[in-house]
């Protein structure tokens, strides 16, 4: 599937869908090429030309849609991949689309980049993609996003394991280029959109049924995982069935950490050998979260036939993230398995699967935000999200692990980095990180407050991103002390919370504001907190920049963590309680 965004002429908004090839309509899309053609973007006269001249003003681009047409008659023989119009039509529908949202310049290499991986692989053939992939040159790797985006887009009935491949290598680039951009400042709307998606799963979490939790198990364990350690994608599809572990009131959970790191040239291609387990320290609530899993899915796993195709395996899986049932749970059985055959593994693609069907289903379904593309150089308006790929929580668990006090030491053997130095690009990013932490702590502190005074949410308004309540029956707060700007409604004769508070009633959660009370004193509060996050994030920053010559790190490396956390923790109650 295909995130479409078109922006609406006069206003500063888009439209977005989501859309497959086989579900186009073809007049809306010669409609869409007559309308580039008519503002002179497009310069051809007829779609089926099989050389479009593209321009932006500035520069006229030629896209050959031309594909080596000898090479898909032959491996059509050996596979079914539709037939060859549908693909070149496919692929000029998808820079139609793109031109909506994207600037030409990129537009033109990534066509270039999928025709170039299309021809070089014989059409996505596994032998030939290997081939590809094991070469040292591959000018176009960072495209390969735009590939995976355009084999969801047109189904070309490619094997499951090329899909993996194609992701592996795109996010060994990612990776590779994220250490190598030490001072590159992550956009905030980067982590908005990851924070946005975190909300929203707690939220559904606590309203959906078993049915829909089935469905998006996948999803909430990889978040709760994912997000607390940094691991790849493919690492995380390989958790062991047997991953979990109590001992005595402790809980641990084994992962698997891949051995191969650059340009290894000794891969075996077997799991046992190309990665090792790694045991972590858990909560309770994550090691009940994986037994509950198991407990809806694993009688899957002995029954026969089960997809329908006399397919006789039965047996305890290997893996945790169990193939069957995502089968079951899955849309549209028919054209995701059309001559394929079945592996009985969950893997990256099907990852990808639900975190799209959950942005459709529920995030623009029933939360009502609009879905966007990635980094579309726009401003994220609070209605917003962005559609974000599964390995954009290892970014996020970096700054987790630097915002839970582990030291650059620590965080070098997490990440498997060859030095402490390619872990200090993260500290650049704290401030954008603790910014929309203390945003989204703010939420969910608003969202308890109203929920303990009997209002419930009924749904999300996509415009003003205010949330609608009905106000149930509210208890009456009698007994009060009249203190400086409000009230105390603490039924406590005693002074216990004041002392936890340390005298400071803005920040106790008895204290009921007056009306009459100026809320500039608040705003200012706010505002001085963030003034003094932003000093301590500079010496946080200063601070790991001198890690190997500090002879007091670990004690100030504490102390600056702790200053940011109780400067944040403040702000989000404040605004919890008089912004939101």
């Amino acid at each position: 599937m295909l995130i479409i965004e078109k922006k609406l002429d006069g206003a500063n908004i888009s439209s977005v869908q989501v859309k497959e090839f086989t579900e186009i309509d073809f007049n809306e899309v010669y409609l869409l090429f007559n309308e580039y053609k008519s503002k002179n973007i497009i310069l051809n006269e007829h779609f089926d030309d099989l050389v479009w001249e593209v321009s932006n003003e500035k520069r006229i681009r030629k896209m050959d849609f031309g594909l080596n047409e000898i090479v898909f008659s032959q491996e059509s023989k050996n596979r079914d991949i539709g037939l060859y119009i549908d693909l070149v039509n496919s692929l000029k529908t998808f820079v139609l689309y793109k031109l909506g949202s994207s600037a030409m310049e990129t537009i033109y290499l990534i066509q270039i980049a999928i025709k170039n991986i299309l021809e070089k692989t014989h059409y996505i053939n596994l032998t030939q993609l290997q081939s590809l992939m094991n070469s040292e040159n591959q000018p176009y790797v960072r495209y390969y996003y735009n590939v995976l985006e355009f084999l969801d887009f047109y189904n070309l009935n490619v094997d499951e394991t090329c899909i993996e491949i194609i992701n592996y290598h795109y996010e060994s680039y990612c990776i590779s280029a994220e250490e190598n951009r030490f001072d590159r400042q992550r956009k905030l709307e980067d982590f908005q959109s990851i924070f946005r998606l975190g909300e929203a799963i707690d939220w559904y979490w606590d309203i959906c049924d078993q049915d829909e939790k089935e469905k998006y198990y996948p999803l909430k364990i990889w978040w709760e995982i994912t997000t607390k350690i940094p691991l790849r994608t493919t690492e995380f599809c390989l958790t062991p069935y047997d991953c979990t572990r109590k001992d005595d009131d402790k809980y641990f959970l084994t992962l698997k950490r891949t051995l191969l790191k650059g340009n290894v040239p000794a891969v075996s291609h077997k799991i046992k050998d190309d990665y090792e387990d790694h045991e972590i320290r858990i909560d309770e609530e994550l090691y009940l979260l994986i037994q509950n899993y198991k407990a809806i899915v694993d009688h899957y796993d002995s029954m026969e036939n089960f997809y329908d195709r006399d397919y006789q395996i039965i047996g305890k899986r290997q893996f945790l993230l169990s193939h069957r049932s995502y089968f079951k749970c899955l849309e549209d059985k028919k054209s995701t398995f059309k001559n394929t055959k079945i592996l009985e593994q969950f893997n990256e693609y099907h990852l990808r699967k639900i975190i799209q069907q959950f942005y459709v289903n529920v995030l623009q379904n029933k939360f009502n935000y609009q879905v966007i593309p990635k980094n579309n150089g726009n401003e994220l308006q609070p209605y917003q999200i962005e559609l974000i790929s599964p390995m954009d929580t290892r970014h996020y668990a970096f700054i987790n692990l630097v915002l839970n006090d582990i030291e650059p030491i620590m965080i070098k053997e997490i990440a498997r980095h060859g030095s402490v130095d390619s872990s200090y690009h993260y500290y650049n990013h704290v401030g954008s990180f603790v910014k929309c932490f203390t945003y989204s702590m703010a939420k969910r502190m608003a969202l308890k407050n109203r929920e303990k005074m009997g209002i419930s949410i009924i749904h999300m308004n996509s415009f003003n991103h205010e949330y609608a309540y009905r106000t149930a029956i509210e208890k009456q707060e009698v007994r009060y002390r009249e203190v400086t700007g409000g009230r105390c409604i603490n039924p406590s004769e005693g002074f216990e919370e004041c002392l936890k508070n340390n005298n400071d009633c803005a920040i106790c959660r008895f204290f009921r504001r007056s009306s009459t009370t100026n809320n500039q004193g608040i705003l200012q509060r706010i505002n001085s907190n963030e003034e003094k996050l932003a000093t301590e994030i500079d010496a946080l920053q200063e601070l790991v920049k001198q890690f190997k010559r500090s002879k007091n790190f670990s004690e100030d490396y504490g102390v600056i963590i702790n200053k940011i956390k109780s400067l944040a923790n403040q702000n989000a109650l404040l605004l919890s309680k008089y912004v939101m």
